[in-house]
């Protein structure tokens, strides 16, 4: 079994803190040049050719997401407790649209 955090660390002392936050900015743009050939894709054969893109690019984004929340000493539990503020947020503005 692959030892996620420790590969990690070592990317983030062999790269350094900056060059990571720099390649996260990266794979954010290769993520969102991968959505938007899914929302041009004309056929249902090239929404498919499309979806791979995206899988790949979200694992690289997640992974350098748990690289952030190393450098800025981010507990799982902040992120946690934000996602419930946003979702609670989120719900009430739909409740509201559907009024």
């Amino acid at each position: 079994m692959i030892d996620k955090d420790r590969i990690l660390k070592k990317a983030l002392n062999h790269y350094g803190h900056s060059n990571q936050l720099i390649k996260a900015m990266e794979e954010l743009g290769e993520l969102n040049q991968a959505l938007a050939k899914q929302l041009v894709a004309e056929s249902a054969t090239e929404m498919l050719k499309a979806r791979r893109p995206i899988v790949e690019e979200l694992s690289d984004c997640e992974i350098m997401f748990d690289q952030i929340k190393m450098i800025f000493d981010i507990k799982p539990i902040e992120i946690e407790k934000q996602k419930e503020y946003k979702l609670a947020r989120l719900n009430a503005r739909i409740d509201d649209d559907s009024d």
